[in-house]
């Protein structure tokens, strides 16, 4: 890949395959991005069905509880 920018170039020959990303906001937004992606399309396939959330509840060998959906 040819970069005309060198900020650029120099991340892609930093990070070439791995799509590093450096910066936390970004990073952040991001993630925010795509959880708010897969939650606008879960409910819209859900549509007014009904639907049953299942939980379990377990305990680590360390005593601490974890919850899992």
């Amino acid at each position: 890949m040819v970069a005309t920018n060198e900020g650029i170039a120099n991340v892609f020959d930093c990070a070439p395959e791995n799509n590093l990303m450096i910066c936390p906001m970004i990073q952040k937004s991001f993630v925010a991005t795509c959880a708010s992606k897969i939650i606008y399309n879960i409910v819209c396939d859900i549509g007014d069905d009904v639907y049953r959330v299942l939980i379990d509840e377990s305990g680590d060998s360390v005593g601490k509880e974890q919850m899992e959906l």
